[in-house]
């Protein structure tokens, strides 16, 4: 954009600008491929004291559909050959203990981010399939345990959680609990 002062400025050179100008950013890339470790300890190098990342969780942990090729490489080599050839993955197609190491591997990745003090909020934004169910619920009630030191806030698509009077006041309820 025209925007910023030079037309090839890195993206180093951009953030730093950028931070220079404003005191939040939203990291939407998170979503589409999970971060790596190295890569939030630069952006957490990159920008000054106070300035924050709001982080948008990676779609496979929001039950979006998931492009094998964004998953870790050792994870997504340890699925069966039918699974890795689909278009897209779910949560379903990983076993339990792939999804666990996955919850594992992004909560570390924010971990420099969090440690330096420029962790926001991590933002979980579901589909609008994800319906007020009880199962839909208790993943909701999860995501203080799966990622203990980090704010969390989630986004939900479906109008259904606020629709009705009893929905709205189980979902507030959940939410201000947690």
């Amino acid at each position: 954009t025209d925007w910023y002062p030079e037309r090839t400025m890195s993206a180093e050179d951009r953030l730093r600008f950028y931070a220079a100008h404003f005191p939040l950013t939203e990291i939407d890339s998170t979503y589409y491929a999970p971060p790596a470790e190295q890569q939030a300890a630069l952006w957490a190098q990159r920008t000054p004291h106070g300035f924050r990342f709001n982080v948008k969780a990676y779609s496979l942990l929001t039950g979006h559909p998931t492009k094998p090729q964004s998953l870790w490489k050792d994870l997504r080599d340890g699925l069966p050959a039918d699974v890795q050839e689909k278009r897209n993955l779910y949560a379903k197609d990983l076993s339990p203990e792939a999804m666990e190491e996955a919850w594992r591997r992004f909560e570390s990745a924010l971990r420099p981010l969090h440690d330096a003090g420029r962790l926001g909020a991590v933002l979980f934004q579901y589909p609008p399939w994800f319906t007020p169910r009880k199962d839909n619920r208790a993943e909701i009630e999860a995501l203080r345990d799966r990622m203990p030191d980090y704010r969390v806030c989630v986004e939900f698509r479906s109008p259904r959680w606020l629709a009705e009077e009893r929905d709205r006041k189980h979902t507030l309820g959940l939410l201000r609990d947690r």
